[in-house]
């Protein structure tokens, strides 16, 4: 009878004869967000939830949280247990990892959320959040929309300060979720 070292580069053993049974388990979870898109107004603070199931500490996970097609420019990127410098600069000093209730345990019971404070009307569309660990990874997809009136709201702010103009009365009428149109009287410098 020996003693084995086994590393993590290790896939296969040496066979030994032996009584008894020999047991390997392999971690592996999936990612899961809500079905619905997370509604939120401009300029407020959002939580898009997001966890590892069966829940597991999450601590030693690589977690990404990015825009569709920009994984190597990540939203929020944690690994080696802190969050990492490399982020996509319009989102820097507006994430974090999150609790997504009262009730989360955080990293150590696999809640993996992300908040985003200060939304921006940039920021409606699909986020990703990627998982991974040294045997299994997960990622799913949760969008971000705007009621029209918080839309118009922020649209509105951000133009009159763009035209220097005082806002006596906007109309807004959207015609769908991408256009939006903005009556503006200017305002006297």
């Amino acid at each position: 009878m020996g003693v084995y070292d086994i590393d993590d580069s290790v896939t296969t053993l040496p066979a030994l004869p032996c009584s008894g049974r020999i047991s390997l388990r392999v971690l592996s979870f999936t990612v899961g967000v809500p079905g619905d898109p997370i509604a939120a107004h401009v300029g407020s603070t959002v939580i898009l939830p997001c966890w590892i199931s069966p829940p597991e500490n999450a601590e030693a996970l690589e977690i990404r949280w990015y825009r569709r097609d920009q994984f190597r420019n990540p939203v929020l990127l944690y690994n080696h247990g802190k969050i990492q410098d490399v982020q996509e600069e319009t989102y820097r000093n507006r994430t974090s990892l999150a609790l997504r209730s009262d009730q989360s345990g955080g990293l150590k019971d696999g809640d993996v959320s992300l908040r985003l404070d200060k939304l921006r009307v940039q920021d409606d569309g699909s986020f990703r959040c990627y998982v991974s660990g040294e045997s299994s990874y997960g990622s799913e997809e949760l969008s971000t929309t705007r009621s029209a009136c918080s839309l118009a709201r922020g649209f509105c702010v951000q133009l009159l300060r763009e035209l220097d103009a005082l806002c006596i009365h906007c109309l807004f009428l959207v015609r769908d979720k991408h256009e939006l149109n903005v009556l503006i009287l200017r305002g006297m410098s």
